[in-house]
């Protein structure tokens, strides 16, 4: 099991728990690999669709990008057409669509193909 994070530079983390990990309260997830300055500012939600092979993520730059999983090369950025930032992103896995909610409460419905 992998688990994203973010941090205050716009970089993302990448941890790892061991095979035998079995939701014990005390499993240690190694950190695995750090992807540097994706963003200009700090990130605020990483957002991982294994069935897409796909990592999105948001950050105080107010623009949205998302990623390759695998190589973790940048496919999209996506600026905050309302000059904000992006609060909270999902992932409706049934109409393989993004939904992006802003500061100024506009939600935004986004085909990544």
């Amino acid at each position: 099991m992998q688990i994203y994070g973010g941090d205050s530079e716009g970089s993302i983390y990448v941890f790892e728990a061991s095979d035998i990990w079995n939701d014990q309260k005390d499993t240690v997830f190694h950190f695995q690999s750090k992807q540097d300055h994706l963003h200009r500012n700090g990130i605020i939600q990483v957002l991982l669709v294994q069935s897409e092979n796909l990592i999105f993520t948001i950050s105080y730059d107010q623009e949205l990008k998302w990623f390759e999983a695998t190589e973790r090369a940048q496919q999209v950025a996506m600026k905050n057409p309302n000059k904000c930032c992006y609060t909270s992103i999902c992932w409706d896995k049934e109409e393989g669509e993004l939904y992006a909610a802003d500061e100024k409460g506009f939600i935004y419905i986004i085909n990544v193909y």
